[in-house]
């Protein structure tokens, strides 16, 4: 494309990536270890992105999800812009909603009038953050405030003193503060560092008492190594001024670029504690951080990321309830089809994966899966939804669909014979088959249903010349039928019989028998493969009494072979 000449990377003066290229040497080899500190700013980064922002009911519902998650800090709004934020905070302290371990943030300019106001809007909130910023870059200096380097520095210094004087008329409650440089990531780094030690030295944060040093990329406009390589380098440079130890350094990513993740990931191990985003990424343009994305990948990587995601239809049902928000069928984690297979490949594989799993009977092995990372059941998803059957599908994700209804571990010649009738049917429909519409189409093509031929109740066998004589009775349309057959066994007297009653050759192709459960009153269930006049024939029948089933199982095949030939 001819208009890339109009782009140009962010680039830096020489010095300052030669110490951004030694840097990195010792960050990028190194593994998350322990969750960062986390803060929601759904209520005011996601709100305010909203065609139709939330009420104060919904935001209260949305509040207390959040809770409910498990996240410590939460921005709530901009009290001097918007009078439903401020109205927000009065009423989440009248209800004394907010637990004792929850620090409310709010976010504020740098400028005396908003600053004054925001601190009355947090009287009556038990613990508060305020968030002041600035916006610091070449093109916010010049274009929107118009200010110079020394201006900015003098509003940071005034605004930090106007912070400290007013938290201290306010000793019964708790306060810190955070300080951000708006548009970090397009500022020149050496006077990011510059803007950010003003404040600091204002504030005079201790280690008990840290300040929150929040770097954000506003605006994505590079790659994740490039932002990561600007979090490391403030981190030393603090190292340097001595002051690293006293400050929490966070990050606020956007996803412009679309690697928000990656960057805020690359930016932990980059030196950065503490991450603020969004529940599934919403906010202004492209969005903000996936917070779920986040906390799930490195539940993924074995790392506790101390929120709980446990229960995520919940939490998905009552997001899009509350913001008019969907979330993408692709998204990572939250979408509906991320942990859903189609492809008869895949199908199979997992469905190995299973068999495996569930023979280890290990409780604490590690969860593996070729084609998935984490395990759906950790975050409360049902496992039947995995597999979903369409044209694309074959035997194994038929098998995986039957295994978790309760049928595992079937023959593998009659699950290849129900996946020839399943493609046909979505080769007709050109649509998915719903699991409940395969399970009813199993049972009606291969279990005796008790509907024309009926097993009798009563049989006399015996030996007869090294083979077994079988008399017994069965009903067909509700009609008594004696009938008498001799074979090497009870199945295939049995069978003998049959053939003589109806005229047509029936001879025992295959036999399986499983038992469904250990008690003395668990099932029998009979997998019985039968040739009739050249074609094979399955039947499934099911009983207390091993005898009783295979016979339903060689009169199911019976019926069914009637059914297809119209012969009998």
């Amino acid at each position: 494309m001819k208009s890339h000449k109009k782009y140009n990377k962010i680039s830096f003066p020489k010095k300052i990536q030669e110490e951004m290229d030694t840097r990195r040497a010792k960050w990028i080899g190194s593994k998350l270890k322990k969750a960062p500190l986390w803060c929601s700013v759904d209520l005011r980064d996601g709100n305010q992105a909203l065609i139709t922002p939330m009420d104060e009911s919904k935001k209260q519902i949305f509040f207390n999800e959040l809770v409910k998650i498990g996240f410590k800090e939460i921005e709530v709004g901009y009290p001097f812009a918007s009078d439903s934020e401020y109205q927000f905070l009065q009423n989440l302290a009248k209800k004394k909603v907010i637990p004792e371990d929850v620090y409310i943030q709010v976010l504020v300019s740098c400028k005396s009038n908003q600053i004054e106001k925001t601190f009355e809007s947090i009287k009556n909130i038990k613990k508060a953050i305020v968030h002041f910023y600035i916006p610091t870059s070449p093109q916010q200096r010049e274009t929107v405030l118009k200010k110079t380097k020394k201006e900015i520095i003098e509003s940071v210094i005034s605004s930090s003193r106007q912070v400290i004087d007013l938290a201290k008329k306010n000793k019964k409650n708790k306060i810190r503060f955070q300080f951000s440089p708006e548009s970090f990531t397009s500022t020149e780094l050496d006077f990011a560092l510059e803007v950010c030690l003003s404040a600091i030295n204002i504030i005079k944060p201790t280690k008990k008492e840290k300040l929150i040093i929040n770097l954000p990329a506003t605006v994505e406009r590079s790659s994740p190594v490039v932002f990561a390589d600007q979090i490391a380098w403030m981190s030393e440079k603090f190292k340097e001024n001595k002051v690293r130890d006293k400050i929490i350094l966070c990050v606020h990513t956007h996803n412009d670029r679309g690697t928000a993740v990656a960057a805020t990931e690359l930016a932990l191990l980059a030196g950065a504690d503490r991450v603020e985003g969004t529940l599934f990424g919403n906010g202004e343009r492209s969005g903000n951080v996936d917070i779920a994305t986040m906390a799930l990948n490195m539940l993924s990587d074995g790392v506790n990321p101390n929120l709980d995601f446990s229960n995520l239809n919940q939490i998905k049902r009552k997001y899009t309830e509350v913001t008019g928000m969907k979330i993408d069928e692709r998204r990572p984690y939250s979408g509906d089809l991320v942990f859903t297979a189609f492809s008869g490949g895949h199908q199979d594989a997992m469905e190995k994966a299973r068999v495996k799993r569930e023979k280890s009977k290990k409780i604490e092995s590690k969860y593996t899966d070729p084609y998935l990372h984490i395990d759906p059941v950790d975050l409360g998803l049902h496992i039947d939804k995995l597999v979903r059957i369409n044209s694309q599908s074959g035997k194994g994700g038929l098998a995986y669909v039957l295994g978790k209804n309760g049928w595992a571990d079937l023959p593998k010649l009659l699950i290849i014979d129900f996946s020839s009738k399943i493609q046909k049917m979505t080769q007709k429909t050109k649509s998915e088959i719903p699991s409940e519409i395969i399970m009813e189409e199993f049972k009606k093509i291969y279990f005796y249903n008790d509907s024309k031929y009926k097993v009798g109740t009563e049989i006399k066998m015996q030996e007869k010349k090294g083979n077994v004589e079988t008399t017994t009775f069965i009903y067909i349309n509700n009609k008594k039928h004696n009938i008498s057959g001799v074979g090497s066994g009870s199945i295939e007297s049995y069978i003998n019989a049959l053939s003589k009653l109806l005229k047509i050759s029936i001879n025992i192709n295959s036999y399986e028998e499983r038992s469904l459960g250990a008690s003395s009153d668990a099932q029998a269930v009979c997998y019985v493969r039968v040739v009739i006049e050249d074609m094979f024939v399955w039947g499934v029948g099911m009983d207390q009494n091993t005898s009783t089933s295979w016979k339903k199982a060689i009169l199911k095949t019976i019926e069914r072979f009637e059914t297809l030939n119209k012969k009998i």
